[in-house]
């Protein structure tokens, strides 16, 4: 992802040429979450983009370039404030990075308002493909509640029912629960948002036994996944239904833990070869590295506890295997919803 954005930076290049550095070198600012739990995410972000940088040998449309990073802290104002210094003291020429819609949306208005072009690489937040839309601001992953879309149109499809939706409360929780209740018409069994940032997850373990749904849908992105996977295993659950392997918005943070992994994905994306379900990059299931970005539900085969749909694979053997449907992404703003 961060290896296309620079490339799409070095396509543009020349419309900033008279902004440059005195010395000629491209700047671009990159605000990512450097610290905290929530920094694993954030430290895949910066990987990529040295990697990138590497692989285009420190140049970008000819000219020599550097990354200025930023750490938001996970905190909406502290990135504004990140963003703000970028644009002013560092005089950016391009930025980048946002792994939380909340941190966008803060950050957005300044950094629009200098000219600068802002192409946003993980954060999608619906408002930006509406009313905020600006001539400067490019998304290189997607809209946020295009994902769960995608997966409540599935569940609908095979006739799912009684599920319970647990997200953070914050701009990209919103939008995944809403963007899963869009398509998915059958009954929700509770819809619980948490703290962002959450790391004890006992009270909504607690509800969910007590509820026992059919079904679940978690977006819980980076450490927040963690810790719930965890003590979801650790209260019995993971005995009394299917494995809920996860890899999630850490990134490999928390890998599927079954003694027969598999990597050939479950019998839902299986099922779905050849009928419009695969990624651009090929397969059914595809193990991405967004914010994210990561929606979980179950494929059917309840017993007596929730099926868990986890974050792409490997997928342990079992009767109830775990899935992931993704929908291609485009570079553009997806249109505003009406």
């Amino acid at each position: 992802m961060n290896a296309r954005i620079l490339t799409a930076l070095a396509a543009v290049c020349w419309l900033a040429t008279p902004a440059l550095a005195a010395d000629n070198t491209v700047k671009i600012g990159l605000v990512t979450t450097l610290s905290g739990p929530a920094g694993v995410i954030g430290k895949h972000m910066k990987d990529a983009a040295d990697l990138a940088m590497d692989m285009l040998g420190h140049k970008i449309g000819g000219k020599p370039a550097e990354i200025v990073y930023g750490d938001d802290q996970f905190k909406p104002d502290v990135g504004r404030q990140v963003a703000e210094q970028m644009v002013k003291r560092d005089k950016v020429d391009f930025m980048t990075g946002f792994i939380w819609s909340n941190v966008l949306l803060a950050s957005y208005e300044p950094v629009i308002k200098s000219g600068i072009i802002l192409i946003g690489a993980n954060a999608g937040p619906h408002e930006l493909a509406g009313a905020m839309c600006a001539p400067n601001y490019f998304s290189a992953s997607w809209q946020n509640d295009q994902t769960p879309e995608a997966m409540g149109k599935y569940m609908n499809d095979q006739k799912m029912d009684d599920v319970y939706l647990i997200a953070p409360d914050y701009a990209a929780g919103k939008d995944m629960v809403n963007g899963f209740k869009r398509y998915f018409k059958g009954k929700i069994a509770a819809e619980v948002f948490t703290k962002p940032g959450q790391a004890d997850y006992q009270v909504e373990i607690s509800q969910l036994r007590s509820v026992n749904p059919k079904a679940l849908f978690i977006f819980l992105p980076g450490g927040m996944g963690i810790q719930f996977i965890k003590q979801y295993d650790q209260a019995g659950l993971r005995g009394s239904g299917p494995v809920p392997a996860s890899r999630h918005g850490a990134r490999g943070g928390l890998r599927a833990r079954s003694g027969r992994a598999c990597g050939r994905g479950s019998r839902a994306g299986q099922a779905g070869q050849g009928k419009g379900n695969e990624s651009r990059r090929g397969g059914p299931v595809q193990r991405n590295s967004h914010d994210d970005h990561r929606s979980a539900a179950a494929t059917p085969g309840h017993r007596s506890g929730p099926d868990t749909l986890g974050w792409g694979g490997p997928y342990p053997a079992g009767p109830a295997p775990l899935a992931l449907l993704r929908l291609p992404c485009s570079a553009d703003p997806a249109p505003p919803r009406r």
